[in-house]
């Protein structure tokens, strides 16, 4: 069984104002991002992962972690290896909720790109015939495209 799968999904939500969204992706139940951002103004964030397994019991875990990567720094859509190994801020959900709460900022004027990555790595109690721990790790990804400015008007 492939220890992978990369789910990639793009989101560009066009209303302005702070926006709450299905996400039609089974791995994200929802984003809420602002369309909009002032430059270097803190925003707040939520992005709620599906914590729910196809085929695996929690019986059948011996650990989960959940990390999600994120980033503002670049004007793409990026994938998964080049949001986990470029420059980002990194969150853990030690609670296992699937929801991740968080702040970021624009630096540039223009059209900006919000870009997360979940980790989520599941090991099992039952070990490989060789004796080896079996992992499983889902990779999912989001990007939003944020119009930064210098001052926001009418927020909301």
């Amino acid at each position: 069984m492939n220890s992978k799968l990369l789910i990639v999904i793009n989101v560009f939500i066009l209303f302005s104002c702070s926006d709450k969204r299905n996400i039609d992706n089974n791995d994200l139940i929802e984003l809420i991002i602002s369309d909009k951002a002032a430059i270097n103004n803190i925003e707040e964030g939520i992005i709620k992962y599906n914590l729910k397994l196809d085929t695996l019991t929690p019986d059948e875990i011996s650990s989960r972690y959940l990390f999600m990567h994120y980033t503002t720094l670049y004007s793409k859509d990026m994938t998964f290896n080049e949001i986990k190994n470029g420059k980002k801020i990194i969150l853990y959900d030690s609670l296992l909720t699937g929801q991740f709460n968080f702040k970021y900022a624009f630096e540039k004027i223009g059209n900006g790109v919000f870009n997360a990555a979940i980790e989520d790595i599941i090991t099992l109690k039952e070990r490989q015939k060789d004796g080896k721990i079996r992992i499983i790790t889902n990779e999912t990804t989001v990007s939003k495209d944020v119009l930064v400015t210098t001052v926001l008007k009418n927020k909301g």
